[in-house]
């Protein structure tokens, strides 16, 4: 709605709403004279963004826009940010002639959690799904914080590499070994196997899926899978194992790599020390 007809409702001071197209340019018009207001989430943002640039956010949603009688926002700067950030015209559902104090009852819910986001979004997330992306940052040698990674760059990762993800976390016994930089290790295999010739693990997607039973059971068939009991053995006396610091993340990433290489070479091993490289490399490290 538009001009005379938004001018006469608007006089008469009774909430209405319509759905209205918003670019950026508009947005950042609404931002500009948009009262003050809470400190922006910029993962949430960044969410918004990304649904709006894959055309999966949802218009038709009855939560948009809200305007106090005086035409200045008083609810929706995060999904207009986002507008201004993914550079695409959005439609919403704007309401006019709220009253300031409903502010009070917006907003209150809880908060997604990002594989819940790329559920809506209508990938295959979970919560091991995310934190294999999360540790696919991982860098050797490196001091990289993965716990604060944004959302966005998470479910990016994960969209990049999704069947690498999906192979790395497929379970063979119900006392799986789940830790993310262990698999997030051989998700980085799985992509050499498929697309990297000169890599060890070239082509050798039944023996990655090996490497994941036996580190999953403990049950091995000859000394040729002695890399992959020393690394199940090495995180399962460990006493730091999920939510630890990125230091020992930083540590079993080296030991799977170790532990991949030797048994992928057919090098027998009871001791599988921490790896200084990263021969399982993937584009984003270039980043």
């Amino acid at each position: 709605m538009h001009g005379t007809g938004l001018i006469k409702k608007m006089q008469a001071g009774v909430m209405f709403s319509s759905y209205e197209q918003i670019s950026p340019e508009k947005a950042a018009a609404m931002v500009e004279l948009m009262p003050p207001n809470r400190r922006i989430n910029k993962t949430k943002v960044k969410y918004y963004a990304l649904l709006m640039r894959n055309r999966q956010w949802d218009e038709n949603h009855p939560q948009g826009l809200v305007f106090n009688q005086n035409v200045r926002l008083i609810d929706g700067q995060h999904r207009l940010q986002a507008v201004i950030e993914s550079g695409v015209t959005v439609q919403f559902y704007c309401t006019y002639n709220a009253l300031d104090k409903c502010v009070l009852n917006l907003d209150n819910g809880l908060s997604r959690t990002v594989d819940q986001t790329g559920q809506i979004m209508g990938l295959g997330t979970d919560k091991l799904a995310i934190a294999i992306a999360r540790a696919l940052f991982i860098r050797i040698g490196q001091s990289v914080v993965t716990r604060n990674i944004e959302g966005a760059l998470l479910l990016k990762m994960f969209q990049a590499h999704e069947d690498s993800i999906t192979f790395a976390k497929v379970r063979f016994s119900n006392q799986f070994i789940a830790y993310a930089p262990i698999r997030a290790i051989i998700a980085r295999a799985h992509y050499q196997a498929l697309n990297n010739p000169e890599s060890v693990a070239y082509g050798r997607i039944s023996s990655l899926t090996k490497f994941i039973e036996v580190l999953d059971t403990g049950f091995a068939e000859s000394l040729l899978d002695s890399p992959i009991i020393a690394l199940r053995n090495a995180y399962l006396s460990s006493k730091t194992k999920s939510g630890s610091s990125e230091k020992v993340k930083l540590i079993f990433a080296g030991k799977t790599i170790t532990a991949l290489q030797k048994y992928l070479k057919l090098e027998p091993s009871k001791l599988i020390k921490e790896s200084k490289t990263q021969p399982f490399t993937i584009p984003e490290d270039n980043e």
